[in-house]
């Protein structure tokens, strides 16, 4: 029993270790630039393709009017083993999630078992060293084939909170949410969000449905409280 569990974290540990340092793209394509001043495309990458972060650190910024519309360049590698630089706006690094943002770890979905990962952007956060920024925390939440390990996006069928077309769990200044827990009868599955804003707490259900290859999100209704 003890060789078990011990066996299970080393590979528990194993795949978080593998998946600290990659992102996908979320978006149409993201060009693979060879500097980020000559602009010299090397490739165009499609939207869930994987790449290996090599430099997130450096924090070279796209200049815009607007402090929510910068974004900054990641040195990345391809599975080509292409490497260059890339604006992070529709890149996003995947993060293994910690209690706090989901207790969910894997789902099943028509047969088919799904990692479920959560992704960071790299955008200007709901807060700085100056205060509120008024931008938004977006965490998509991502499906990995634990057979194939493709990518795949959760589509909303009614937006909830967000303008995003795909699910994402929001933590800003107004609303912080948390994946607490699933449900799963025959081939329908059920997320519980816990939802906590400023005055009070909520509570509401997203409901998965394969359709095709497409996994669509539908979200219920919020139910609100205020604190006491």
């Amino acid at each position: 029993m003890k060789y078990f569990i011990f066996s299970f974290f080393l590979l528990l540990h194993s795949y978080t270790f593998s998946q600290q340092n990659k992102g996908i793209v979320i978006g149409d394509s993201v060009i693979l630039y060879e500097d980020v001043n000559s602009r010299k495309v090397i490739a165009i990458n499609s939207n869930l393709d994987e790449l290996d972060i090599l430099d997130d650190t450096t924090f070279k910024i796209n200049k815009s009017e607007n402090d929510c519309l910068k974004f900054s360049w990641v040195n990345v590698k391809s599975k080509t083993g292409q490497i260059g630089w890339i604006s992070s706006k529709d890149f996003y690094k995947i993060i293994s999630p910690s209690k706090k943002e989901s207790k969910v770890r894997y789902l099943k979905i028509k047969g088919i078992d799904y990692i479920l990962l959560i992704c960071r952007n790299y955008g200007l956060k709901d807060m700085n060293t100056d205060g509120l920024t008024d931008c938004e925390d977006l965490y998509p939440v991502v499906l990995q084939n634990s057979k194939n390990k493709s990518y795949a996006l959760i589509q909303n069928n009614n937006f909830m909170f967000s303008e995003k077309k795909y699910l994402c769990l929001r933590d800003d200044n107004m609303i912080k949410e948390t994946i607490a827990n699933k449900i799963i009868v025959s081939d329908n599955v059920t997320l519980t969000i816990d939802a906590t804003f400023q005055e009070g707490y909520g509570k509401y259900d997203i409901h998965l449905k394969k359709v095709n290859d497409t996994i669509i999100a539908h979200y219920g209704e919020l139910i609100r409280r205020d604190k006491r």
